[in-house]
């Protein structure tokens, strides 16, 4: 678990979904766009940071793969970021 998103939306807050892709590739994005469908949602990332919170990052590999995370690896370049949210504890 990377971070533990909100349950409700406020007018802070932006809403993450599970989009799938027609190959059946699935993603987690603030809009599904062109390149997948919506499918559910997830929950609810704050839009500015917050005390407390870490990014969550959209990141992509040299082969084209993408995941989200608190920080892309060294070799990954960041996308964009889709929110803020609350460390999960481990």
């Amino acid at each position: 678990t990377l971070a533990l998103l909100l349950a409700t939306p406020a007018a802070d807050r932006r809403a993450l979904l599970e989009c799938t892709t027609g190959g059946g590739d699935r993603f987690v994005a603030a809009g599904c766009g062109a390149t997948g469908s919506s499918g559910r949602l997830v929950g609810y990332a704050f839009s500015d940071e917050q005390p407390g919170t870490v990014a969550l990052v959209r990141c992509a590999t040299s082969d084209g793969d993408q995941y989200v995370a608190a920080g892309c690896a060294a070799d990954d370049r960041e996308v964009g970021t889709l929110g803020f949210a609350y460390p999960a504890e481990d």
